[in-house]
């Protein structure tokens, strides 16, 4: 009915790339939370429309080009044969832990450049806490962003694992030699006027 809104579930290649790319077709309003520190959930190629969008996407594709992406799969397979060597015939293992292990060292690794086996680094476990927080059913049925509510804990979630990208951008941008993970790539990624992505951008 007119005035009504409802929700579309696409399936397959050819329909994700129209939602993904096509934004005067899927036009996105945007994200509205109630703090002034959280303007940056309404960054990023999802959330943008129009000529910025197509701009954006222009700045990303170095990061996830053919080339570029075979490189991640060189680093994923190596992480999946040191982890499988570790494994010993005849023991019990947590599939599920594991798992969750292994795709944490390899997102870090492939998108940040670092490796979370280290105890001593935190993004691992602040992206956790950000997914949690963010896929809790009550975060978005109880809109309150107060203390002690679902949203107030996955905003205050993602506000400390902004906090630490922030940190890594800043130590990128020092110690700028031959780094191939996206983060990276996207720090140098220049549009034909010079333009860059804003750390705000680059987080988003």
């Amino acid at each position: 009915k007119e005035g009504e809104r409802g929700e579309v579930i696409s399936f397959g290649p050819e329909y994700n790339r129209l939602i993904l790319s096509d934004n005067h077709l899927f036009y996105n309003p945007g994200v509205t939370i109630d703090d002034p520190d959280a303007k940056i959930f309404g960054l990023g190629l999802l959330f943008e429309n129009g000529d910025i969008h197509q701009e954006h996407r222009r700045l990303m594709m170095p990061a996830f080009h053919k080339r570029t992406v075979e490189t991640y799969c060189d680093t994923m397979v190596t992480a999946i044969d040191e982890f499988l060597n570790r494994w010993q015939i005849g023991t019990q293992r947590d599939i599920n832990h594991d798992m969750h292990q292994l795709t944490m060292h390899i997102v870090t690794k492939v998108l940040f450049g670092i490796d979370v086996r280290d105890r001593s680094e935190t993004l691992g476990d602040l992206i956790v806490a950000a997914l949690n927080a963010s896929t809790d059913p009550l975060t978005f049925l109880i809109p309150v962003n107060r203390r002690g509510f679902p949203l107030y804990n996955m905003i205050q979630s993602f506000k400390k694992l902004i906090a630490r990208i922030r940190e890594l951008i800043a130590e990128k941008r020092l110690h700028p030699d031959s780094q191939n993970d996206a983060l990276s790539i996207l720090l140098h990624a220049t549009d034909e006027a010079g333009g860059k992505l804003s750390d705000d951008e680059l987080i988003g």
